[in-house]
């Protein structure tokens, strides 16, 4: 079975700590490809903060070039609007491939307020990275 995860965000801007997670992820995870995936507008942040979403896309492509196994896709910014995780999960989710969807530990603590988190949890496993200074008290099995 293929092991393939997805890191999306808003890349505003990508920066060192992105690649060095992805790199991390894919060694720890054990991935045959880990797909990066921007944000064409995040429901979680102001859109008048944000790059373009070709600018950002173009940065992406650029800083993980090289980059084994990583992919860059494009997929939540040709369908425009608001980029919610349950529907790129399940536009990508095969039963021939264990998908993870890779997240910091501060966004776990909303988990249980984005759009349909049973079927994120029904199609693939969260992979959460820690992040300094961020306490996570949360239990998933509870709730779902």
């Amino acid at each position: 079975m293929k092991k393939v995860a997805i890191f999306g965000g808003t890349f505003n801007p990508v920066h060192i700590e992105h690649i060095s997670l992805c790199k991390s992820a894919i060694t720890e995870l054990g991935l045959d490809k880990l797909i990066v995936m921007p944000t064409f507008i995040s429901p979680h942040k102001a859109k008048a903060t944000c790059l373009s979403a070709k600018d950002r896309l173009n940065m992406l492509k650029l800083a993980f070039e090289g980059v084994d196994k990583v992919e860059v896709s494009d997929f939540e910014i040709l369908k425009e609007g608001k980029s919610y995780t349950y529907q790129t999960i399940e536009h990508f989710y095969s039963e021939d491939t264990k998908l993870f969807f890779i997240v910091g530990g501060d966004m776990l603590t909303d988990f249980k307020r984005w759009v349909n988190p049973d079927r994120i949890l029904n199609a693939c496993t969260l992979a959460v990275f820690h992040r300094e200074d961020v306490f996570v008290d949360y239990e998933l099995e509870e709730e779902y």
